[in-house]
């Protein structure tokens, strides 16, 4: 029950932090961006072990789900700024692409993160 609720509040800080976004990114905070994708991946890592709770996986078999269903919430999300066109960047300039490889590795860090230290536990 916990882990919902950290990551009720962490997902609820990001979501106003998007809400906020086009006022403050990039021009009062240069890695606002960033910070923000790893929230996102600490509170859907939360949301994730919340889910996978009742089952009884191994270490780092849970750590390996947590990571990957990440990785591909994380591709879903990268597909949504394709979409409204919201990626900050030229579609498909070399600059989007760095963009883009970034906030997946943020994402998976910081769901990989929780995972470790929660598991640790």
């Amino acid at each position: 029950m916990l882990s919902y609720i950290f990551a009720f509040v962490i997902l609820t800080i990001v979501l106003i932090g998007n809400i906020l976004g086009p006022e403050i990114t990039h021009i009062s905070m240069r890695y606002y961006d960033s910070i923000l994708h790893m929230l996102a991946g600490a509170g859907l890592g939360f949301f994730i072990l919340a889910l996978m709770s009742t089952l009884k996986l191994g270490r780092w078999r849970t750590i390996f789900d947590v990571t990957f269903g990440m990785l591909l919430l994380g591709i879903i999300w990268e597909l949504f700024e394709i979409y409204f066109n919201i990626t900050g960047y030229e579609l498909w300039s070399t600059m989007y692409y760095f963009d883009t490889v970034k906030d997946l590795i943020l994402d998976v860090v910081g769901a990989a993160l929780v995972a470790f230290i929660i598991i640790k536990k």
